[in-house]
C-alpha cells in the first residue's frame, strides 16, 4: 500500500492545535497552584493584662497581620481571575484563528470549484463548436442534393408553377367573396349592436330619471323645514345605498352652519328610506350606490 501526503494545511493545522492544547494545560496547572489559598495565619498573642499599652500594641500587630492576609488573599484572587482572563482570550483567539482557517479553506474550496466550473464550461462550448460545425457541414450537404434535386426537376416545376397559380387565383376570387361576406355580417351584426346599446342606454336614463324623482319625491315628503330659515343656508349630504335600497351611511359633506336645518335634512333621508332600488335592473342601482343631496329652504337637488 502507498502512504498518502498530507496537505501542507492539515500538518500546519495539526501543530497549531497540538500547541495551543500544551499551553492551555500549563496555564490550567499553574492557575490550580496558585488558586490554592493559604490558609490565614493564626496570630496567637498573649495579652499582657498589667500594662495596656503592650495589649494595645499587640493588638494592633494582630490586626496589620489580619489586614496583610486578607490583602494577600485579594491579590491571590485577583492574579486568578488574570489568569482565567487570559486563559479565555487565548480560547477565543483560537477560536478566531480556526474561523479564519475554514474561511481561508472555503475560499479554497470555491476557487477550486470555480475552476473546475469554468474548464466544464469550455469543455461544453468545444463540444457544441464542433456540433455545429458537423451540423453546418450536414445542412452544405443537404443543401447541395436539393439543388441538384431541383436542377432534375426544372421542368416539372414549371409546369407545377402554372397550375398552382390558376388554383391560387381561384383560391384568391373566393376567399376576396368570403371576406365580402364576413365583413357584411359583421357590419350588420355591429349596427345592431349599436341599435341595441342605445336603446338600452335609453331605458337606462329613462329608469334612472324616474327613480331619482321617486327618491326626491320621497324625501321631500320626510322632511320639514325649520322655521326662521334663511334663504342663504345650504346643506350637503352624502348618502350611500345597499343594493335593495335600504340606507347603509349618511353623512354631512357641507354643513349649513344652522344646527336644526341640518338635522332636518338628516331625519328627511333616515325617514324615507328605504329607496325602491329593486324596480331597478343591477347595472342600474349602481347609479345610486353614492348619492349626494343638496338641501336649501327653497328646494332639493343633485
Amino acid at each position: 500500500m502507498r502512504a498518502t501526503n498530507l496537505p501542507l494545511s492539515v500538518i500546519l493545522t495539526l501543530i497549531i492545535h497540538l500547541v495551543v492544547f500544551l499551553l492551555l494545560f500549563w496555564q490550567g496547572s499553574i492557575t490550580r497552584e496558585r488558586s490554592v489559598e493559604r490558609p490565614p495565619e493564626i496570630i496567637r498573642a498573649q495579652i499582657v493584662q498589667d500594662d495596656p499599652a503592650v495589649a494595645r500594641r499587640a493588638a494592633a500587630e494582630a490586626e496589620r497581620q489580619r489586614q496583610a492576609a486578607a490583602q494577600r488573599q485579594r491579590e491571590a484572587e485577583a492574579r486568578r481571575r488574570q489568569q482565567e482572563a487570559e486563559r479565555q482570550a487565548a480560547a477565543q483567539r483560537q477560536r478566531e484563528e480556526e474561523a479564519r482557517r475554514q474561511a481561508e479553506a472555503e475560499r479554497q474550496r470555491q476557487e477550486a470549484e470555480r475552476q473546475r466550473q469554468q474548464a466544464e464550461r469550455q469543455r461544453q462550448e468545444q463540444q457544441q463548436a464542433e456540433a455545429e460545425r458537423q451540423r453546418q457541414l450536414q445542412l452544405q450537404r443537404q443543401r447541395e442534393e436539393e439543388q441538384r434535386a431541383r436542377t432534375a426537376a426544372e421542368r416539372q416545376r414549371a409546369e407545377e408553377e402554372a397550375i398552382r397559380r390558376r388554383v391560387e387565383e381561384q383560391r384568391r376570387q373566393e376567399a376576396e367573396a368570403v371576406r365580402a361576406e364576413e365583413a357584411r355580417i359583421r357590419a350588420e351584426s355591429e349596427r345592431a349592436r349599436e341599435e341595441a346599446r342605445a336603446a338600452q342606454a335609453a331605458r337606462d336614463a329613462e329608469a334612472i330619471a324616474n327613480m331619482e324623482g321617486i327618491i326626491f319625491d320621497m324625501i321631500s315628503r320626510y322632511w320639514t323645514r325649520p322655521p326662521g330659515v334663511t334663504p342663504e343656508l345650504e346643506t350637503r349630504i352624502r348618502i350611500r345605498l345597499l343594493g335593495t335600497g335600504e340606507l347603509n351611511d349618511i353623512q354631512i359633506t357641507r354643513a349649513s352652519g344652522n344646527a336644526a336645518f341640518d338635522r332636518s335634512a338628516v331625519q328627511a333621508v333616515e325617514r324615507a328610506a328605504p329607496f325602491p332600488l329593486l324596480r331597478l335592473e343591477p347595472r342600474q342601482r349602481d347609479r345610486f350606490r353614492v348619492i349626494d343631496l343638496i338641501f336649501t329652504p327653497e328646494d332639493l337637488a343633485l
